[in-house]
């Protein structure tokens, strides 16, 4: 983590149709920084990360990407410009093989750039994955789907991976396995993750910072440090 910001949201309100769903939300990302957002089912969460992704469009605010104003760009041209995104849901494609989703993964990538062999560096991070690269990507487990979506994301080469709910579905096992792959990826690589997370003191162990939402609303901003300390943090939620 440099210091330098990657990421800023300032003032963003969003929602679907009539319905408001987030306000005045404010939100930095540092280059290298893994931040994370929590909140009670309901708070805005995962529409916070679509509109940084350009998937839903914000009704005012602005979103810095790299110190470009990214808030009327398409979701192409974020990708483009090195954001990342593994959903909730519908994270591979099930009827290509492993190895060819693995491929799908570098896509995003200029062509001089693309790993010329996506199946041997995620064989490194998830070997489970290297054993069934002949396999066909939807009769794996929910957890190496999972997995499957996660590397994909990964192989793109972000600056800033977006993952909503990665633990959704997959056992406490899997997910801490995971979750030590992905930390010590961002490291290696500096990149900047923001992730929405149900399991709220395994966020806060790997967050440098973590931003707490309630009705829409920031009522948190703090270091995952002290607010995994604060006494009154469940009052949040």
């Amino acid at each position: 983590m440099t210091g330098e910001t990657l990421l800023g949201v300032r003032g963003i309100s969003a929602g679907y149709g009539s319905r408001d769903v987030l306000f005045d939300v404010d939100l930095t990302v540092g280059v290298g920084e893994v931040v994370a957002v929590i909140g009670h089912n309901g708070a805005g969460k995962s529409t916070l990360l679509k509109t940084v992704l350009g998937l839903v469009e914000p009704r005012s605010g602005v979103i810095e990407f790299g110190g470009v104003d990214v808030t009327s760009a398409d979701t192409p041209t974020r990708i483009d410009a090195g954001m990342a995104y593994s959903p909730q849901q519908h994270f591979v494609f099930p009827e290509l093989s492993v190895a060819k989703n693995l491929t799908m993964g570098t896509y995003v990538l200029p062509r001089r750039s693309r790993s010329t062999e996506p199946a041997d560096e995620v064989s490194a991070l998830f070997p489970v994955l290297g054993q069934r690269l002949r396999q066909r990507a939807g009769t794996l487990s929910g957890g190496q789907q999972r997995m499957l979506g996660l590397a994909m994301a990964m192989l793109s080469r972000p600056r800033l991976l977006v993952l909503d709910e990665l633990s959704l579905g997959i056992s406490p096992r899997l997910f801490d396995e995971i979750l030590e792959v992905l930390t010590a990826w961002s490291n290696a690589h500096a990149t900047a993750v923001l992730f929405v997370e149900q399991h709220v003191d395994r966020a806060l162990d790997i967050a440098d910072r973590a931003i707490v939402l309630r009705g829409g609303a920031v009522v948190a901003d703090r270091t995952g440090v002290e607010l995994a300390g604060a006494p009154d943090r469940w009052e949040w939620f």
